[in-house]
Formats: structure tokens, sequence, C-alpha cells
């Protein structure tokens, strides 16, 4: 019934999303290892994560994750992951969704994801009068 209803693959996020080559450091929270996996992020919003782990993670685990942006502190969060998807390099893709950040934590969050996307915005639309420049 519901398939009917709602075509596949529509974007119900809220936050905005930016698609990054970041590394961030994981652990599964119950291991009891101290040690953390380095994977490539994929992408990131105030609510959640997609990154590419060399390793097979369970939809089950709950992971500690730091996120990197280059020139400002990392962001600790606690995840759930919620899908795992094995790439034809035989890696896997993660989504894991934020379920233990604080609020000054998903704003800080949010506020560094806006002004990468402003940035972009901004190159974008100066590549563009350059372009229309070259063309006169």
């Amino acid at each position: 019934m519901f398939k009917k209803i709602f075509k596949k693959n529509i974007n119900t996020r809220v936050l905005p999303r930016i698609k990054l080559g970041n590394i961030i450091r994981y652990k599964i929270d119950s291991s009891g290892s101290s040690n953390y996996q380095i994977a490539n992020l994929r992408d990131v919003s105030g609510s959640g994560i997609l990154f590419i782990s060399k390793t097979e993670l369970s939809r089950d685990n709950m992971l500690n994750i730091s996120i990197n942006f280059p020139g400002l502190d990392p962001i600790e969060v606690k995840a759930h992951v919620a899908r795992v998807r094995r790439t034809k390099m035989g890696e896997y893709e993660i989504g894991a969704h934020f379920i233990s950040i604080d609020e000054q934590k998903r704003q800080e969050l949010s506020r560094r994801i806006e002004f990468i996307l402003k940035k972009i915005a901004e190159r974008r639309s100066l590549l563009g009068s350059l372009k229309r420049m070259i063309k006169r």
C-alpha cells in the first residue's frame, strides 16, 4: 500500500547535508577496544552520516564517531548504524543516524555544513561570472 503512495528515493531530510571527502574515526561502542578505525566520509548532516568502511558493520552496531573538519576541532558523536551496503570495490557503505548529539553540537555541525555550502555557492557564482566574461 505505501509503495503506491510514496515514491522511492524521496529525500525526507530536514537538515542540510553535504558531500565531503574528509576522514572520520569510528569505533564500535560495545567493543571495549580503544582502537578507532579510519573511514572516508561520504556525506554528513546534523542528523546522520554516510561513510565508506573496509570493515563490515551490523545494523545493530552503536558507534562512537569523530568527524574531522580541516582547521577545526573534531565533533564527537554517538550513532546507530541504519544501513550497510557492500560496494563493488568490496568496501561497505555505512549509513548511521546520530543518537547522542546534544543540541549545541548539532548546531555547530549544521553551522559548519552551512558555511561550506555557502563557500561552494560563492565559488559557483564566481565561476559562472568568469564563464560569462569569457564568452563575451
